[in-house]
């Protein structure tokens, strides 16, 4: 989803306001969110603490090609994927005490309050953290869910009062 309304140039705004370390921005031009530290070990650190053991990398190396030692979720120019924002802030918060370090543009906040904030319909706060709900439900419980709801409104209910949802997925 690439949305010009919430791109920002980096080169037209002070990076790093007073006391803050870290600035996250949208980039429409990839459709991904970027990362940028004021130091250079801070950045590493972000993208080592999401990043794994490249297992292949023995493998392809025998073979003359150069893999990488590790799988990087943030690349070497910031860039990552909106969905990770959550888990990249709460790294930045467990290590540096607090989100305070974190630059937030109002461009930004903008486009995680239209864009990042309705993905929490899909999370669900569990002791303070996000975890993922079962989007990919194929158990047969929509359809259940689906006549649960249709009983209600014949009863007579608002559908908008209604709680109950079924999982939204698309069908494979």
């Amino acid at each position: 989803m690439a949305d010009e309304r919430y791109g920002e140039d980096p080169r037209n705004m002070t990076l790093f306001p007073d006391g803050k370390g870290f600035r996250v921005v949208y980039d429409p031009t990839v459709g991904m969110l970027r990362l940028f530290a004021r130091r250079l070990d801070d950045f590493e650190d972000v993208r080592k603490a999401f990043s794994v053991k490249n297992k292949s990398a023995f493998y392809s190396n025998q073979y003359g090609y150069k893999a990488d030692d590790r799988l990087y979720n943030i690349n070497k120019f910031g860039y990552f994927k909106p969905g990770l924002f959550f888990k990249v802030a709460e790294w930045i918060k467990t290590q540096y005490g607090s989100l305070q370090v974190l630059a937030l543009s109002p461009v930004f906040q903008q486009y995680f309050n239209d864009v990042i904030r309705p993905l929490g319909k899909y999370l669900s706060v569990v002791k303070g953290e996000f975890e993922v709900s079962n989007i990919a439900e194929d158990s047969g419980a929509n359809d259940m869910i689906r006549l649960e709801i249709a009983k209600l409104i014949e009863a007579g209910e608002d559908p908008d009062d209604i709680k109950i949802q079924p999982y939204e997925f698309r069908p494979y």
